[in-house]
């Protein structure tokens, strides 16, 4: 009995971590955190290969938004767009003699059958 007590522990140990590390990975997408990252460092590629291994080739719509959204971004409905959806995230990072300067995250994903077939990202910056 202690023997089969083991093995179901360390079952249900070696299915738990991967799947942990995994929700753990996905939490990292994080687009202000991306910007953070940039002040400091100046690295923005880092943050898009993220945002590209997230959001896969194959992935489901469904998954693809709601993985960006828990990001930041704001995305189309998939109910409504079956070929392609716009996303985008903005943050306000810097105050200047009375203008503003925001960091804009564009992403235009194309689709095929409900999944992701392609992933377009672009920064950029205005202010106003």
């Amino acid at each position: 009995m202690k023997k089969f007590l083991v093995f179901s522990f360390a079952v249900a140990l070696m299915t738990y971590a991967p799947a942990q590390a995994a929700a753990a990975s996905l939490d990292a997408l994080d687009f202000h955190q991306f910007e953070a990252t940039y002040a400091r460092t100046g690295d923005v590629p880092e943050g898009y290969a993220q945002v590209h291994e997230a959001i896969a080739t194959g992935l489901a719509a469904t998954d693809a938004v709601a993985l960006l959204r828990r990001a930041g971004a704001h995305c189309q409905s998939t109910a409504t767009h079956k070929s392609e959806l716009e996303c985008y995230y903005r943050e306000e990072i810097g105050f200047a003699d009375y203008t503003n300067t925001y960091a804009t995250w564009d992403m235009h994903i194309q689709l095929n059958d409900g999944k992701v077939a392609a992933l377009a990202i672009e920064r950029t910056t205005d202010q106003h």
